[in-house]
């Protein structure tokens, strides 16, 4: 999942469920010129299914963007 921030120096967050990610071994974060980018490796079924956000702040605000990963999006059974 990417994140595109406008300067490089504005603050993003990445969270799962409203949560921030505990595990950085399930989760990769890195970042690639403007782009804050999260990976799963091993996407698990019954752990990785949910609400991902990324939230950039800035001095005029706050911008967030999110995506709702469930079966469906999936197409699976």
């Amino acid at each position: 999942m990417n994140c595109f921030l406008d300067n490089l120096n504005q603050y993003h967050q990445w969270t799962f469920d409203d949560q921030i990610p505990r595990s950085k071994i399930h989760y990769e974060l890195s970042m690639n010129d403007n782009t804050s980018i999260m990976i799963i490796p091993d996407f698990d079924l019954e752990v990785d299914l949910g609400k991902y956000e990324c939230s950039t702040t800035n001095i005029y605000g706050t911008t967030m963007r999110f995506i709702n990963i469930d079966r469906d999006m999936l197409k699976l059974d």
